[in-house]
């Protein structure tokens, strides 16, 4: 069931957005890249943030990576987050094509984007599956 709905989450974002950057070294055929913890302890704080709180929701095995769809908990007013039109409930499945083995990994990857930058997030919006899967840009902002 889990492996039908990340192929299905792969093809409808694929979909959607063809123009898109992907990763350039793919780790399976959805195009995503597992970042590990130790490339993520490797990269620079720049406390970079898109304004959201986040947990684990599930834990996705596919195609030999193992990674978190990580939901939205909570969206700071006035953030990139909410101006990019998250909604609490929302899953994120990847940043930039890639997908996270934790949620420090993941925070430790948003962290390292440098402020003025943009993100690219792959999600499935709150309630819905994999068909109404989308990519949002989110610019990154200073952590206060």
């Amino acid at each position: 069931m889990t492996r039908h709905r990340l192929m299905a989450l792969g093809f409808a974002v694929l979909l959607t957005a063809p123009a898109a950057p992907h990763a350039a070294f793919a780790d399976n055929a959805m195009g995503y890249r597992l970042l590990s913890p130790r490339e993520a302890a490797a990269l620079p704080s720049r406390r970079g943030t898109i304004g959201l709180n986040v947990r684990r929701q599930e834990r996705i095995v596919d195609s030999g990576l193992t990674f978190d769809i990580i939901q939205v908990t909570h969206i700071r007013r006035n953030s990139p987050g909410a101006r990019a039109g998250f909604k609490v409930g929302d899953q994120i499945v990847a940043v930039d094509g890639q997908v996270f083995p934790s949620l420090a990994v993941f925070a430790a990857y948003i962290g390292s984007r440098p402020p003025g930058s943009r993100v690219v997030v792959d999600i499935m919006p709150a309630g819905r599956g994999p068909e109404q899967a989308r990519r949002i840009t989110v610019a990154v902002e200073r952590a206060g």
